[in-house]
């Protein structure tokens, strides 16, 4: 079986963890990151994979099959549509959107065009949220 090829929107520290992640795992494989900071464009050479600025050229260009939005709590919206809009998957980092309006509008865009959509709440194993 193949790896999914998965991009990355936003190289900050939440984005490396998850490239982390993905370097202990045979079933994905990162394929871009888009990032317009100049850090991020020297991470990415730094792997071996192609940079963009944003994440709709991204979504368009890499091949991608899912794409993990690593990005300001803000930009969850404009860059999730952007991704969907070209038919890919997300994992999006918690918070999901700034509003409840931003997150039904995701809702209602996958729901229609069947794309899966997850949050990355991690905290939900931690022992002390069992409490």
């Amino acid at each position: 079986m193949q790896p999914v090829k998965i991009g990355l929107v936003g190289a900050g520290v939440i984005g490396k963890r998850h490239v982390e992640a993905l370097g202990q795992i045979a079933q994905g494989e990162l394929v871009a990151i888009a990032d317009p900071l100049p850090a991020a464009a020297e991470y990415a050479a730094s792997l071996d994979v192609p940079i963009y600025k944003s994440a709709d050229e991204m979504a368009a260009k890499s091949g991608a099959e899912a794409i993990i939005i690593a990005t300001p709590t803000e930009r969850h919206l404009e860059d999730a549509m952007a991704c969907m809009q070209a038919g890919v998957h997300l994992l999006i980092e918690k918070p999901t959107t700034a509003t409840v309006a931003e997150a039904n509008q995701i809702i209602a865009y996958s729901t229609q065009h069947n794309l899966h959509v997850l949050v990355g709440h991690q905290r939900r194993y931690y022992p002390l949220s069992l409490i």
